[in-house]
């Protein structure tokens, strides 16, 4: 049997709106629809302010967590990413919609400034200076060493993720039997089991703060690593659904 070890937590609000979110989406692609139609073989500048609008919703969705928002205005726009696509990729399959030329690039160059910690006002200047969207890359390619992180860097990287994502399931309370303790900090780690039809079966939880603090650090350390962005694959959907059937199965079970 497989197991899995997962961290509970609740939804933080958002701090921006889906609207706002909506505005820099219908900005940008105000502008790739003037440079696409108009253009596309003759203006670079004109990409070059398409891309500021693209950094714009990308830094945005970053500081405010709005991967939710984010999510539901590509469903919305019937545009689909896979579980492991990055942020930037998303933003820009956002922005130029079924147009794949290019987004790999695009996406590269609008992580590569936030690393850089360019501002958007200076992004068009910080590209031109460092010879164009192909040299940006090559250039800070060159520097292949990941940073290194402190615990608290780690920790804090791993609450910014969770607060912000989605529930991937809610175990009712009166279902916890074997669990007396009170989390002291929103948060707890758990054990699943995985069984043989897919259910996800808890055999052990616990609040002590070393042991979430160590699950919450190394939580942080994978969501850096990997620039993840999205927190339910369609596996694990998939068996969280299976999760809910079996708690109203065993809910109707207790009723009965």
């Amino acid at each position: 049997m497989k197991t899995t070890i997962t961290t509970v937590t609740a939804s933080a609000p958002a701090l921006k709106t889906n609207r706002e979110v909506g505005s820099l989406i219908d900005n940008a692609k105000s502008k790739y629809d003037y440079w696409n139609e108009n253009s596309r073989e003759t203006s670079r500048m004109d990409l070059y302010h398409v891309l500021v609008a693209c950094y714009e919703l990308y830094t945005m969705v970053k500081r405010f967590r709005l991967y939710p928002d984010l999510a539901m205005e590509l469903q919305n726009r019937n545009l689909t990413c896979r579980s492991g696509t990055s942020l930037p990729t998303r933003v820009v399959r956002l922005v130029f919609s079924k147009d794949d030329r290019g987004l790999a690039r695009y996406a590269a160059v609008l992580k590569i400034a936030e690393q850089q910690a360019v501002k958007s006002e200076e992004f068009i200047l910080w590209v031109i200076k460092n010879g164009g969207l192909d040299a940006v890359r090559k250039t800070f390619a060159k520097d292949k060493a990941k940073p290194t992180h402190s615990n608290t860097d780690l920790y804090a990287a791993a609450l910014d993720h969770l607060n912000a994502a989605i529930s991937v399931a809610t175990v009712p309370n009166k279902l916890l039997g074997n669990i007396s303790f009170e989390p002291s900090d929103g948060f707890v780690v758990s054990i699943a089991r995985v069984s043989s039809n897919g259910d996800y079966e808890i055999v052990g939880a616990t609040s002590q703060s070393s042991i979430v603090r160590n699950a919450m650090t190394d939580w942080g350390r994978f969501i850096i690593n990997t620039d993840k962005t999205e927190t339910v694959k369609s596996k694990t959907a998939k068996n969280t659904q299976m999760l809910g059937k079996r708690l109203v199965e065993l809910e109707a079970g207790k009723a009965a």
